[in-house]
């Protein structure tokens, strides 16, 4: 009986101390770590809510009726000043801004803000 435990003692150790045990035990944990944040992460990457972009047109123009929302982006026109909309985006009212203008030439330029 002594012989016995010896021979699965050491069969015990040499499977628990091969890669491949611990490769296939790490897997299996990451599998079922995804399966039980599917959820979160499925909310996380496949997030169906509008990401909201404010408009800010100081060119004067109207050029906001040319831009218009669909089921992913929501543009929203805003008369506030630059500083108020920079304060959104970091609070994460909006995700970015596009700020319209006229340059010297009469023509109309853009900038995109966002919190970087």
């Amino acid at each position: 009986m002594n012989k016995y435990w010896f021979l699965v003692s050491n069969v015990y150790k040499d499977k628990i101390k091969s890669k491949s045990i611990l490769v296939s035990t790490i897997i299996f944990m990451m599998l079922l770590s995804v399966l039980i944040f599917w959820s979160d992460i499925q909310d996380k990457f496949l997030s169906e809510e509008q990401v909201k972009i404010a408009i800010l047109d100081n060119s004067g123009e109207d050029a906001n009726r040319y831009i218009t929302s669909n089921e992913i982006i929501a543009f929203e026109n805003t008369n506030k000043n630059l500083e108020k909309v920079d304060a959104d985006i970091k609070s994460e009212k909006y995700l970015a801004a596009i700020v319209l203008t006229l340059n010297k030439n009469g023509v109309l330029e853009s900038e995109l803000r966002t919190m970087v």
